[in-house]
């Protein structure tokens, strides 16, 4: 009885907290977590790859480094890296302290059981794990796991030297070299730099604007035109979405052709370039349109389209889907050689036919033409995944890929599966 008392007397700090955690992990796994699981789509094909651990279980050197990488992001993601140090460090040292006290507090135990939860669902797969946001729900934890380990530390210090004074000088020192690190942090992070390009759109827009134009602005840059332009003129249209990364530009056209009801020639449409498509591309496609990029921009983009009764021509923006000499190789798609360029054309066809991963090898006259990691291959590897700054509609398919600069001897170009290749074909420049 007096060694279960004991174990009660150590353990009763800790069942609250382990309650209060696994019933709010039962909440977020059905609110949304199970989404997640039923989603259909491996870790390892997502932008966050890198956040799941995808080495082998056996080689425990690589769990480790995948381990100790990842919280160190995570935490540099919440803090400086002073301030991570610092905090590390009184944790350390608390934690030893406590564990040589036979007695876990409850902040120590809640932080220990998040960390190991938050790692064990990235190395098993099942959520991502660094220094992104998908992991602020670790800050509340961390900052009070190592205030509360300072605070700890300059009591048990003001107890060995017996003087008050000694807590709060520390926990002065403390807060001024955190505040001093935030406040670098703060400064080289440039906070107020602007993060879109929209003043500079608006600019354009204002000086180069004429009577009877209209600008289509899609979902994302919306709510950034809104903030900029508060007052939206009447021939400003906005989209309903941002195309969601599809590779139809149908679906981009369908939503001007819905949204702006002015009948226009000249059309400026502005978005997100990983989001809208090219449209440069269409100008290849349709005889009567021209496409200028007036402003290419790290988060916006600018784009001009012009054309007699251009909305009616948008309804068909691949047109004939022109197409200039003989493709130099004749597969699943056809390649034609245009100038610096390649051009992948197919028609008929379906997403089915775009969804695995184009290989692209350059074989140069010279080797030395080649960068120094790809010297030893003797080919450069331009391999690419067909995307929006590709072109499909109404069952064509169009990717145009610019070529080196250099001398080219020879082509190999094709698409890959997990079993291997799925069609191939190669030719030698200047034959």
């Amino acid at each position: 009885d007096r060694l279960k008392s004991r174990a009660w007397s150590k353990l009763k700090y800790v069942i609250w907290p382990v309650v209060s955690f696994t019933a709010g992990s039962v909440i977020s796994y059905i609110a949304t977590f199970r989404y997640h699981l039923s989603a259909g789509r491996s870790a390892t094909e997502s932008y966050l790859s890198r956040s799941y651990y995808s080495g082998e279980w056996a080689d425990a050197r690589e769990v480790i480094h995948f381990v100790r990488s990842r919280t160190e992001e995570a935490l540099h993601y919440h803090m400086t890296e002073v301030f991570t140090s610092l905090g590390l460090v009184c944790f350390g040292v608390f934690l030893i302290v406590s564990i040589r006290k036979a007695r876990l507090d409850v902040v120590t135990t809640l932080f220990l059981l998040s960390f190991a939860i938050a790692i064990c669902a990235a190395l098993l797969q099942m959520y991502p794990y660094g220094g992104i946001r998908q992991c602020m729900y670790l800050g509340p934890i961390i900052f009070l796991a190592f205030g509360h380990a300072l605070h700890s530390i300059a009591l048990d210090a003001s107890s060995i030297t017996r003087r008050a004074w000694t807590a709060h000088a520390g926990m002065v020192a403390a807060a001024g070299i955190i505040v001093l690190s935030g406040t670098s942090a703060i400064r080289d992070g440039s906070p107020y730099a602007e993060y879109e390009n929209m003043n500079r759109i608006l600019a354009v827009l204002e000086e180069r604007m004429q009577p009877g134009d209209a600008v289509y602005v899609s979902g994302t840059a919306s709510s950034v035109m809104r903030f900029y332009n508060f007052q939206r003129p009447s021939n400003y249209y906005y989209g309903q979405n941002d195309c969601k990364n599809q590779v139809d530009i149908g679906i981009c056209i369908e939503d001007i052709r819905k949204v702006v009801g002015l009948q226009t020639s000249r059309l400026w449409t502005v978005g997100s370039p990983y989001k809208m498509p090219n449209f440069e591309l269409i100008e290849e496609f349709q005889n009567g349109i021209l496409v200028e990029h007036v402003v290419d921009g790290y988060r916006t983009d600018l784009y001009l389209l012009e054309a007699p009764d251009l909305l009616d021509r948008l309804a068909d923006p691949m047109g004939s889907l022109k197409r200039e000499g003989e493709p130099v190789i004749t597969s699943n798609f056809d390649v034609y050689l245009r100038g610096d360029a390649l051009a992948y054309v197919k028609e008929p066809c379906a997403s089915s036919d775009v969804k695995k991963r184009f290989f692209l090898h350059v074989t140069p006259v010279d080797a030395e033409d080649l960068p120094d990691d790809r010297k030893q291959h003797g080919f450069e590897n331009l391999d690419f995944q067909f995307g929006p700054s590709d072109v499909a509609q109404g069952g064509k398919c169009v990717a145009i890929r610019d070529l080196p600069g250099y001398d080219i001897d020879g082509i190999s170009t094709g698409q890959f599966g997990e079993d291997g290749r799925i069609w191939h074909g190669e030719f030698r420049v200047g034959e």
